[in-house]
């Protein structure tokens, strides 16, 4: 299940760009106001999947921005009364949904803070979105950036490596990874466990080449534990199981999306590039 927020600020702020662990932060914050108890599972925790692994089964989009004021160095200025668009999926409608629904309307703001800036946002409405029909073959776009990671034997031992768009092998850990996200929320795998990812070559052509679509996020940025996420952000398309689609959806595509990666949508469904 999605959830759209619309946003706007009452007064002026600052946000990092690089600001997907403080809104990861926001939306532990707001489940917290609904139950505590969630919120730490969550973030402690999560769901067990019959691999062994935990997983947090959310993810969320980008802010997407409206009459803000620019950027200045490494934040973006947002004035009085900028509007904003957020995206925040799961499957677990009885748990994470509701959870966040309640912390929503019981606090009505979403504040963003770093460091040095930032920024709150009043919930101006909140909107539950219908699943997408999904067909045969869907072009998705990126509400977000996508991290799909693998252990890669080196000179220097094994150490992960971040796909990039072109590389061998992609489709496949795409697919394995939504598989295992579906065995963890339904317990069983889908009816049809096909599935095909592809980039639009078309899209990064237009772009000049993959590096142009390529992201370095940091993470916690200033901070002595602070990461750098090897990222890209650029539509593609998905053939074959439904049931993957749909876990695509509901909880995002790739690695790290509970710190808001991997958050897709169906190209007609929301323009962002």
């Amino acid at each position: 299940m999605r959830i759209k927020l619309s946003l706007r600020t009452e007064i002026a702020g600052w946000l990092t760009l690089n600001y997907q662990y403080q809104l990861a932060a926001a939306i532990y914050n707001i489940l917290s106001q609904s139950s505590p108890e969630y919120s730490a599972f969550l973030h402690d925790h999560g769901y067990l999947g019959a691999d062994g692994k935990l997983r947090k089964l959310f993810t969320f989009s980008r802010l997407q921005l409206y009459n803000g004021g620019g950027r200045q160095g490494d934040f973006l200025r947002l004035s009085i009364h900028t509007r904003a668009e957020l995206f925040i999926s799961s499957p677990m409608i009885n748990e994470f949904i509701q959870h966040l629904v309640v912390g929503l309307f019981t606090n009505q703001k979403i504040n963003i803070e770093s460091k040095e800036k930032q920024a709150s946002f009043r919930i101006e409405r909140i909107e539950v979105l219908p699943n997408p029909e999904f067909t045969e073959t869907c072009r998705f776009l990126a509400l977000s950036p996508i991290v799909l990671t693998t252990a890669a034997n080196t000179s220097s031992g094994m150490q992960m490596y971040y796909y990039r768009p072109f590389d061998e092998g992609i489709s496949e850990a795409v697919r394995a990874s939504l598989l295992k996200k579906h065995e963890t929320i339904y317990n069983a795998p889908p009816e049809n466990t096909d599935l095909t990812f592809t980039i639009d070559c078309d899209y990064i052509t237009r772009k000049g080449g993959q590096d142009k679509v390529s992201k370095l996020i940091h993470i916690k940025e200033g901070h002595e534990d602070e990461t750098r996420v090897k990222a890209f952000l650029c539509p593609f398309y998905l053939s074959g199981s439904k049931g993957l689609m749909l876990t695509a959806w509901d909880c995002g595509l790739g690695d790290k999306t509970s710190m808001g990666f991997g958050c897709v949508d169906l190209a007609g469904e929301k323009k962002v590039s």
